[in-house]
């Protein structure tokens, strides 16, 4: 089997394409709601196809606005910057690949999962505190490398995939054994980059194996990660639910009140946005 090198990896990231500053500087001001939301709409507007997928959100079915969203400024007012954030930033990652030029590649299972894991950190902060917008934009990136492995090194990335569903093995280890790199690391180059916030850069790289005993935002989406392969919201025939640490899970005290209700948020919430962001 043949093993992939960080350079190799690293030099192939640099042909995708670049994220643009307006994404960065918004993903800069993740979990501050002072940001104002005049500055943010302007900032929006310089993107028009970001200006064109936000206002198509805001006016889907999900977020259920009973009169059509016409500007930007209108989205932010009425649905808030955190989550007009989260819309624009789960746009541009999403636009940077086109399921047209992958064919051998399933995009609606993997940003089927990547959203479902989004909304289940969301529902996570909010039962804990933590920034909800930062928390979705965390889940919604975490398996980034999965997608960079997959179009860059689709030969090598099918190892991975035969080598999981011959020793029913999770797709981070069968990747190690394969590739000798997975996709957290890979995901965590590509956010380094896109010159992501080095908090989202790190959460991407240990969001297999965090530190325990306190919440961090790696441990954040590791949790949901796992409850997400539990509820079994993708329907992948290889889905097996990875052990989880009870020292990361103790450390966010959920009772089953909380879980309850992070279960039933992710589920119901699901189809609706998943048609609104990536239809």
């Amino acid at each position: 089997m043949s093993q992939l090198s960080v350079e190799a990896v690293t030099q192939a990231i640099k042909d995708l394409p670049v994220m643009s500053s307006v994404i960065g500087e918004i993903m800069s001001s993740l979990g501050n709601d002072n940001l104002n939301s005049e500055t943010l709409a302007a900032k929006i507007s310089h993107d028009q196809s970001l200006t064109a997928k936000t206002l198509k959100v805001a006016n889907s079915p999900f977020y259920g606005v009973p009169r059509q969203v016409t500007s930007l400024q209108e989205a932010v007012s009425i649905l808030g910057i955190r989550s007009v954030r989260s819309i624009v930033i789960a746009s541009a990652v999403a636009g940077k690949f086109s399921p047209e030029q992958y064919p051998h590649f399933d995009f609606m299972a993997f940003w089927r999962h990547g959203m479902a894991t989004a909304l289940c950190a969301q529902a996570i902060a909010d039962e804990t505190d933590q920034p909800a917008d930062k928390a979705f934009v965390l889940g919604l990136l975490h398996d980034i490398g999965r997608l960079v492995l997959a179009v860059l090194f689709p030969h090598d990335y099918s190892q991975a995939l035969a080598y999981r569903a011959e020793h029913d093995s999770s797709l981070h280890e069968a990747e190690l054994a394969t590739l000798g790199i997975d996709h957290a690391n890979v995901g965590a180059k590509l956010a380094e980059r896109w010159s992501f916030p080095e908090e989202i850069v790190t959460a991407v790289a240990s969001h297999h194996t965090p530190e325990t005993n306190h919440i961090t935002s790696a441990a954040l989406v590791y949790v949901a990660d796992n409850i997400v392969h539990a509820l079994d919201l993708v329907g992948d025939p290889h889905e097996i639910v990875p052990p989880l640490d009870l020292l990361v899970w103790q450390a966010f005290g959920l009772t089953d009140a909380q879980c309850m209700t992070i279960f039933k948020q992710t589920e119901s919430r699901l189809d609706a946005i998943c048609s609104s962001l990536f239809a």
